[in-house]
């Protein structure tokens, strides 16, 4: 598993990222808007399946930089707090992270 970047970068970055997400979500929304042609359709559900695994890959990575700071005391409190996410979503997510530190290689491709 990657480490997290350094605590000084994550502030630095954090207040461009809504700006980025929602100049994305914006960009989908008018490739999706009336009159849409079924390949911009396409190629915005493509555009979705990728943001969803990246989302998906860095959701795990913050479930087990969270479990290795702390030990794991209080990660089902942030995911389920920050994130949304129900008790057995929470264990689930961690298990998830836990297991693909022994994979590597899915964790590859589930990164790209």
């Amino acid at each position: 598993m990657s480490h997290p970047p350094p605590k000084v970068n994550i502030m630095k970055q954090h207040n461009r990222i809504p700006a980025a997400a929602a100049a994305a979500v914006a960009g989908l929304r008018r490739l999706v808007g009336d009159g849409a042609s079924r390949d911009q359709m396409g190629r915005a559900a493509e555009t979705l399946r990728r943001i969803e695994a990246q989302v998906s890959s860095l959701k795990c990575d913050l479930a087990g930089w969270l479990q290795q700071t702390d030990g794991g005391a209080g990660t089902g409190e942030v995911l389920r707090d920050q994130l949304g996410m129900t008790n057995h979503g929470a264990k689930h997510l961690s298990n998830v992270s836990r297991r693909l530190e022994e994979m590597p290689n899915t964790r590859a491709k589930m990164e790209s």
